[in-house]
């Protein structure tokens, strides 16, 4: 199949379904979480050498992209701000668009399994390939994690860093309770997500 073809069958609305979209009217006490946040996240950014971009999911948007160039594949944070989500559809190699519309959807499955007062406490974690201008292959991971969740628990922005892979090819998909020893990983061709046990510090390891 050629990546025309690829193209022309995922769009934005693979990515934003009912299930991750924000049709609730956000309320002065949502927005008063988001005082003042993207300077703090901008600061940091500049600290690390990931990449940093925040996703809104009211404006099917991305509300900011740091200038670590790893993300930007040749463009500008301007041009990725501008270009939303369509950035994706034109940098994301088409045999792993699929991946990330599957992650979406499975990932918000889990999402809203999880107690509404827990679920900024998990992230999920996979890897997928990316192409610069000049369509060279790079294999990246992308952490995201609840920013901002709603006064009814949706997902209203989330924080993505990404990063050079440690993997050989795409996938690896798990998701993380940052607040216990558990990991949940995902078998593509199961279809089911399996629970891990994390590996506990001994004493000394804490000390």
């Amino acid at each position: 199949m050629s990546n025309l073809n690829y193209v022309d069958m995922i769009n934005l609305n693979d990515f934003f379904t009912l299930k991750n979209g924000i049709h609730e009217i956000i309320g002065s006490q949502d927005t008063k979480q988001t005082n003042d946040y993207i300077k703090v996240i901008d600061t940091f950014a500049s600290l690390i050498y990931q990449s940093i971009h925040v996703i809104d999911y009211k404006t099917k948007r991305f509300e900011y992209v740091s200038d670590n160039p790893l993300f930007l594949c040749g463009y500008t944070s301007k041009d990725v701000l501008d270009l939303g989500f369509d950035f994706l559809l034109q940098r994301v190699i088409p045999e792993d668009l699929n991946l990330l519309v599957t992650i979406n959807r499975i990932g918000f499955d889990f999402f809203e399994k999880i107690p509404k007062d827990k679920r900024e406490l998990h992230f999920i974690s996979f890897d997928f390939h990316m192409k610069d201008k000049n369509n060279n292959s790079i294999l990246v991971n992308q952490k995201l994690t609840p920013l901002f969740l709603t006064s009814k628990g949706k997902l209203w922005k989330a924080i993505s860093i990404i990063s050079l892979s440690t993997k050989r090819s795409s996938g690896h998909i798990k998701i993380c309770n940052t607040s216990d020893f558990v990991e949940y990983y995902y078998n593509l061709k199961n279809e089911t997500w399996h629970k891990k046990e994390k590996r506990s510090l001994s004493d000394r390891e804490k000390e």
